[in-house]
């Protein structure tokens, strides 16, 4: 955190072309941010264990797992954190617990008494460890039962966001089970119970176990049905048998096959089960079949899957569509997913923290990567954009059924809970955007999803203008209206346009300082007041907002306001650019710990380059945009094209020391695709209109 350039290597220093640094930024950005496609893994689900919510704390029951254990007893909970970096973690934790981190004790919570203070936040004790790639990160939970207590609560979160799962932004960290055909598997591993005062030479652990074999009991998986299907690839060649269970129908590469059939090397093979006389089962040769897109380190019990149960016609079942990613409902309308013999789940991961991944400063980087394709003509950039929110369209249906099982999804949580603005207008907008690229009809039901829960689940005030629970923020103009806007183009009715007016006026009325044109960034809601502090990049976010919807909307009465507005505000901007080109994190503040901040000064360059561009201001605010390029190039980027001074995201006060805490990263995407979008827009006025 705090990184700063090393001296000697500002990019002002080696490339100051400005299409020359888009490209030297968006490749860097695709290289610390790879593409990543899914995979498929193995997960074993422990009853007792699962999390409260999307991005909590994961709960573990020993209550339920050993319900005769008496006072004094105990049990391990271990785990190894799996993280792609180096990273400052925090493991947080609650319980009648002692928390070992490789072998040493780091904490302990015992008969109510904690040994050390740590800092107590979101409900929860947290403990700073360092973890990496390179090595072992083991974590051991021992916990013990007090005043009828068993059990404990943990995550894994970067520090900068104590309680907050780390999985999907910045860092990504996950936990697996220490044990042998279990490693790299999400989840973790529980001994074996012990007595009060036992001495243990080697912990044995009772959870996860798995199968011996393939042998498909469906009785005991389903306990209900008329039929499941069966997929294995064919590791060798061999001769089709029916008798290796209540096995009715056999397909080779989607083709009905019989008994004796030769199935070749690398066939399909799907096999229908049908529940007969009190029978159904199958028993699948491993030796024959495997998964090869399977990673798993188990030796048995993973050569094949199965999926049901079915009912009746069984229309929407395998032997019509044999589909991996696909959520299959059948005859009772429940939804049903690919399983092993021993009741593990088929589950799909995708190990990033960009591509594919859906949270709002992801969604500001795929912006800006949109931008400088557009600018530099580079269609490989502008189909990165498309391929990811084809991705997010297609994984979305699978990650809330994943979800649904009590479990941590691997990847695009905050799909879960998208009555937040935070997980709906970014998104929004570049659905859009992207339907209009490629006519992808997939996008359509997610853009129609998402603004059904914008208009219906966001709370508003009596005026209608959108707040959160206890709070208004001023980066909620942006998380609404641009997505707003662009519903006017994709439904084509010009409602929009008006309902952007009034969330723009509403937010006018709450936090727009009209003495120094400049917005604070929080109305508390209960106390009926703004916080009057003037944080960057939450009026970077009004800044941005006002210059997508002046771009999508037509002149009249609603876009008349909001370019009067935008003008007045450009005038409160512009006053308070610091002499390097640069904005303050707490614009108005010439306190030295309100540093000068990469992404806000990104926004106002970006919303003055297009002011121009446009003809909503004159050309005399060039010398503010060139002056602003100038500083992000001496400050803010360096000579690979690394972005540093960016803000991590922000929660809200009416302390402006609580801004100037929060710490900067490298290459947070709040910044990044940001910078990429200002950069873009700059190089397009240069070239094609003041020329």
């Amino acid at each position: 955190m705090n990184e700063k350039i090393a001296i000697g290597s500002e990019m002002y220093r080696k490339e100051t072309d400005i299409k020359k640094v888009i490209g030297i930024v968006a490749e860097n950005m695709l290289k610390t941010r790879p593409k990543k496609n899914v995979y498929y893994s193995t997960y074993k689900p422990i009853k007792g264990i699962g999390f409260e919510n999307v991005l909590g704390f994961c709960m573990v029951d020993l209550n339920f797992l050993y319900p005769d254990a008496d006072e004094g007893d105990f049990a391990y909970i271990d785990f190894e954190i799996l993280t792609d970096s180096a990273e400052d973690i925090f493991i947080n934790v609650t319980g009648n617990l002692c928390l070992y981190f490789n072998d040493e004790l780091v904490f302990s919570f015992v008969n109510g008494v904690a040994d050390r203070v740590t800092e107590f936040r979101s409900d929860s004790y947290n403990i700073p460890v360092k973890v990496s790639s390179e090595k072992r990160n083991f974590v051991r939970i021992k916990c013990i039962k007090h005043n009828g207590e068993f059990g404990c609560r943990y995550n894994i979160s970067i520090r900068p966001y104590p309680g907050m799962w780390a999985n999907d932004y910045i860092a990504r960290c996950s936990t697996t089970p220490p044990i042998d055909g279990f490693f790299r598997e999400e989840g973790v591993a529980v001994s074996r119970l012990y007595k009060r005062g036992e001495q243990n030479e080697k912990v044995v652990y009772e959870y996860p176990k798995s199968s011996e074999s393939c042998h498909f009991d469906f009785y005991t998986l389903y306990a209900k049905g008329d039929a499941a299907y069966v997929y294995a690839k064919a590791k060798k060649e061999h001769t089709i048998k029916n008798s290796i269970g209540t096995i009715s129908k056999i397909w080779i590469n989607g083709k009905k096959a019989c008994e004796g059939d030769i199935v070749k090397k690398d066939d399909d093979v799907l096999y229908l089960a049908e529940n007969t006389n009190g029978k159904w089962y199958a028993d699948i040769d491993e030796g024959l079949h495997y998964l090869p897109f399977l990673k798993s380190n188990r030796k048995h019990g993973v050569s094949a899957v199965c999926i049901g149960p079915f009912y009746g016609d069984k229309k929407h079942s395998p032997e019509h569509e044999l589909n991996f990613d696909k959520i299959y409902t059948n005859e009772k309308g429940e939804r049903i997913f690919w399983e092993f013999s021993d009741a593990s789940q088929l589950r799909i991961h995708l190990d990033s923290v960009f591509f594919g991944q859906w949270f709002y400063a992801l969604m500001v980087g795929f912006y800006g990567i949109r931008k400088a394709g557009q600018a530099l003509e580079k269609e490989e950039y502008e189909n990165l954009f498309n391929e990811n929110m084809h991705y997010l369209a297609k994984y979305l249906d699978y990650v809330r059924f994943d979800a649904s099982k009590n479990v941590m999804p691997p990847f695009m949580p905050r799909t879960i809970d998208i009555k937040e603005l935070d997980n709906i207008g970014t998104m929004g907008m570049n659905f859009i955007d992207s339907y209009f690229d490629t006519n992808n009809k997939l996008l359509e039901p997610v853009i129609k999803e998402l603004r059904d829960c914008m208009v219906n689940n966001v709370p508003c005030f009596s005026d209608g203008t959108f707040y959160r629970v206890k709070t208004m923020w001023a980066d909620d103009l942006f998380m609404s209206c641009p997505f707003a806007a662009r519903l006017g183009l994709f439904e084509n009715d010009a409602k929009w346009y008006h309902f952007v007016r009034k969330q723009v006026e509403g937010f006018y009325k709450r936090l727009y300082n009209k003495d120094k044109n400049i917005f604070s960034h929080i109305f508390f809601v209960d106390e009926n007041t703004e916080s009057m502090v003037a944080w960057g990049r939450g009026n970077g976010w009004v800044m941005w907002t006002l210059t997508e919807l002046l771009q999508i909307m037509e002149a009249g009465e609603d876009s008349d306001a909001i370019l009067a507005l935008y003008k007045n505000f450009v005038k409160g901007i512009v006053a308070l650019q610091g002499e390097n080109g640069m904005w303050r994190q707490v614009l108005d503040s010439t306190d030295y710990r309100s540093y000068y901040e990469t992404s806000c000064t990104a926004m106002f360059m970006l919303g003055l380059t297009r002011g121009v561009k446009n003809k909503w201001i004159d050309k005399t605010y060039i010398d503010n945009i060139d002056k602003a390029w100038e500083g992000i190039l001496k400050n803010s980027i360096d000579k690979d094209g690394n972005i540093y001074g960016v803000c991590m995201g922000s929660g809200c006060s009416m302390d402006k020391t609580y801004y100037y805490n929060i710490p900067t990263t490298i290459n947070d995407d709040h910044g990044t695709g940001i910078v990429l979008t200002a950069a873009s827009e700059y190089y397009m006025l240069k070239n094609n209109i003041l020329k």
